[in-house]
């Protein structure tokens, strides 16, 4: 059970009999103010009751004097019976509350009703049978109010007196009865509230001895001591060396001792961690400057590269605009070689046609050297006549011989160009395909070339954006470097919050 519930159930126990005697004292106190009440009625009623009696006798002193006296003419009393002191007392709201209060008289409060009303009509009778003598001035009539006192009054004033000492004496015996009560009733709740006084005191004892042996073994040891082991621990020093007893584990002082042990651990720890974090911290800081360092050359050299890129682009550019004009003038080449080779195919049949004819021109140099040698001949026989016939065939002859030769030059040439002509047309086939190839690889170096640009384009952008990014890692390096330079700030000031506990080792160092 946990000590709240304890001390809360002890002092609800010490609680409930206090409020027990409360309750007890409380209603005899009560039950003692209604008896003391009764017992002020009782004597209330009783002193009224005696005046009543004494406000009758001096008022039949009155009546008796008015009626011996000769010199008395006025009669100053209350004649109407309904007013008079007691009468005001009977016929209002006094006598129902008496006879509630005093059950007893209401008998003897209706027997006194009639004595006392012949009471006051026999002062009646008096007064108007003295008014008669004075008026008549005779004076045999005193007997009269004599005898009407006599017979009247003085019976009907003993009857009243009589049943108000009645009742006064059962007043006097109710009073004394609730007197008596209220002494009884005293001394019960006296000898009750002092048994649950002692009983509560005695609880009180025994829950209190019982608290605090429960709140000593729940603290393991003096308040006091508890109080400066917390006084020495506020102020950071730990190198406090408590002995716990034996088996005591749950205690507060047991709970302080594994406290402090506990805090040693976690401050030694602490200690150490911050050691690290401070050598962490400034090794992260001189990585992180390296970093920056590595970050901003990296950057620039980047930059170099961007531009060399962008060079290098333009430059892929003008060769894939290069290639384009050479392919366009390959094709066109092709075109003509293709139309050269046609050409040359023309030529070389002309050739052949020219060799062709030439060769006609040699059979007819031939045959008209042999025409002039017939002719020659035949001028040799004619002698003299066929000298001058001889002369001209001689100049056919040699004319024939020279266009002979000039036919088989001309015939050598023709043979020799239409071989160069084959050769130029052979080579000019062979050419045409390359240079179709030629055309074709410069269409595909013209599209590498664009692959190349749109490549080196992404690249350039990819530079940029490592560029970029190679500047935000230049950034967050000086910003890590800047973390760490706090964070060994930070581990410093651990380390100074740190030495404000005071471990064995601090004292051992000291």
């Amino acid at each position: 059970m946990k000590l709240r519930t304890q001390i809360s159930l002890g002092f609800a126990g010490i609680l409930v009999l206090l409020l027990l005697t409360s309750g007890i004292g409380i209603q005899r106190l009560i039950s003692l103010v209604d008896e003391t009440r009764n017992v002020v009625e009782a004597d209330n009623l009783r002193t009224d009751l005696v005046e009543r009696e004494v406000d009758h006798l001096n008022w039949a002193a009155q009546l008796n004097a008015f009626v011996y006296d000769d010199h008395a003419h006025d009669l100053n009393i209350q004649l109407d019976h309904t007013q008079c002191a007691f009468g005001r007392w009977f016929y209002g709201q006094e006598r129902r509350h008496a006879e509630s209060r005093f059950p007893e008289l209401k008998p003897l409060l209706a027997d006194i009703e009639e004595p006392h009303r012949l009471l006051h009509e026999s002062a009646k009778l008096i007064r108007d049978a003295r008014v008669n003598i004075i008026r008549n001035e005779d004076r045999s009539e005193d007997q009269q109010t004599g005898a009407l006192y006599k017979n009247e009054t003085v019976p009907n004033l003993q009857s009243v007196q009589h049943y108000l000492g009645q009742m006064r004496d059962i007043v006097n015996a109710s009073a004394a009865a609730i007197q008596q009560a209220m002494e009884n009733d005293s001394t019960q709740a006296r000898f009750v509230l002092i048994a649950i006084t002692l009983s509560a005191v005695l609880a009180g004892i025994i829950l209190a001895t019982v608290i605090v042996r429960y709140i000593l073994k729940q603290l393991g040891g003096e308040p006091a001591e508890l109080a400066a082991i917390s006084k020495r621990m506020a102020t950071g020093d730990l190198t406090m060396k408590l002995n716990v007893k034996s088996g005591d584990r749950e205690s507060l002082y047991a709970s302080m001792a594994e406290m402090i042990n506990n805090l040693k651990q976690t401050v030694e720890e602490v200690r150490n961690r911050a050691d690290y974090l401070t050598s962490a911290a400034n090794e992260v800081s001189a990585t992180s400057q390296s970093l920056s360092q590595s970050a901003t050359e990296q950057a620039s050299g980047l930059e170099e590269t961007t531009s060399s890129l962008e060079e290098l682009t333009a430059s892929v550019q003008h060769n894939s605009e290069n290639a384009v004009a050479t392919s366009k003038i390959a094709t066109g080449t092709a075109a003509e070689a293709q139309q050269g080779g046609d050409a040359v195919s023309r030529t070389v049949q002309a050739m052949r046609e020219i060799a062709d004819k030439i060769e006609i021109i040699e059979d007819i140099a031939r045959k008209t050297n042999l025409l002039s040698l017939n002719a020659a001949i035949e001028a040799a026989r004619a002698g003299e006549h066929g000298r001058g016939f001889s002369v001209v065939a001689s100049e056919v002859r040699n004319l024939a011989e020279n266009s002979r030769k000039a036919a088989e030059q001309i015939g050598d040439l023709a043979t020799d160009s239409v071989d160069i002509a084959n050769q130029a047309g052979q080579l000019l086939q062979q050419i045409v395909p390359d240079i179709g190839k030629t055309a074709t690889l410069i269409e595909e170096i013209t599209s590498a070339s664009n692959e190349q640009a749109s490549g080196l384009a992404q690249i350039n952008e990819a530079m940029t954006q490592l560029d970029k990014a190679t500047q935000q890692n230049a950034a967050a390096s000086e910003q890590l470097a800047a973390t760490a330079e706090e964070l060994s700030g930070n581990a410093e000031e651990l380390q100074q919050a740190m030495a404000f506990f005071k471990v064995d080792d601090d004292v051992q160092n000291r």
